[in-house]
């Protein structure tokens, strides 16, 4: 720190912004894995949270200052900032392959004609939709 004092540092916005982003995002995971657990398993259920949570911080941190004590900081830093990019790579693969596939596929539900149609199935298998619903009027 140029300045000798970390106040600059702490009082920045964007350490504001990540501080704020980190305890957005920490809360709504933690509440959306509560919710989801019966009542009797929350213990157990926030102890592995936490407990994975805080080694998904440390181990990184640790690796980091093995790394720069083995290799510099340089070498260090650019293996972090690969290893980050490849990990946005795979979630943002993970995240994005069902809408793909989605777009790929049609839905099972969907009919091979459309609903005006009055043609029958072509096939013994495929079975005719139901257009009832489509014409039927509320009284």
């Amino acid at each position: 720190m140029p300045s000798g004092s970390p106040a600059p540092y702490f009082s920045s916005p964007g350490a504001a912004l990540a501080g704020f982003g980190f305890g957005a995002v920490f809360q709504g995971a933690l509440r959306a894995v509560v919710d989801s657990v019966p009542a009797r398993d929350r213990g157990g259920t926030l102890a592995s949270y936490y407990v994975l949570s805080y080694l998904a911080m440390s181990l990184p941190a640790i690796g980091a200052g093995a790394l720069t004590a083995g290799f510099g900081l340089r070498a260090a830093t650019l293996a972090c900032a690969g290893g980050v990019a490849v990990l946005a790579a795979v979630a943002v693969a993970t995240l994005t392959a069902p809408l793909r596939s989605r777009r790929r596929t049609p839905s099972p539900d969907a009919p091979s004609r459309p609903a005006t149609s009055n043609h029958a199935s072509t096939s013994p298998d495929t079975p005719t939709p139901d257009v009832s619903v489509l014409t039927t009027r509320n009284r």
